[in-house]
């Protein structure tokens, strides 16, 4: 499944560390990660890769692997879906689809195409 590609400019990211900065009058910050991701229509790590000086995410998610003594961000995943009890991440997708009340992780996949408004998922891909 093909993701939305979401493209950041320097100047998007330093409007986002500008209004992260942003105080009341109590000297307490006005924006929370999560309403910035929201207004920019952004995922949270986005931001929080932002917000620590980072030029995207997947530089973020690498320095916190190798932060945690992993070589790869794969590694480190792999090692977090184990320590969550699941023995891949293929059956970490299973259990989701099953805890949605779903088969199979096909027909939850469908879902949420459906969910999202297409009827197949060439369209989802002819639409981006």
């Amino acid at each position: 499944m093909a993701r939305k590609k979401n493209t950041v400019t320097p100047e998007l990211r330093q409007e986002i560390c500008d209004l992260y900065e942003q105080r009341n009058d109590k000297g307490k910050r006005i924006w929370t990660h999560r309403s910035l991701a929201k207004k920019f229509g952004l995922p949270k790590i986005y931001i929080t890769a932002y917000l620590n000086g980072f030029a995207n995410h997947t530089e973020y998610q690498k320095h916190n692997a190798q932060k945690a003594g992993f070589a790869s961000y794969t590694e480190y995943r792999k090692h977090l879906l184990q320590k969550a009890g699941f023995a891949s991440f293929t059956e970490y997708q299973k259990h989701n689809a099953q805890k949605a009340g779903f088969a199979s992780y096909t027909e939850y996949r469908k879902h949420l195409l459906q969910k999202a408004g297409f009827a197949s998922f060439t369209e989802y891909q002819k639409h981006n």
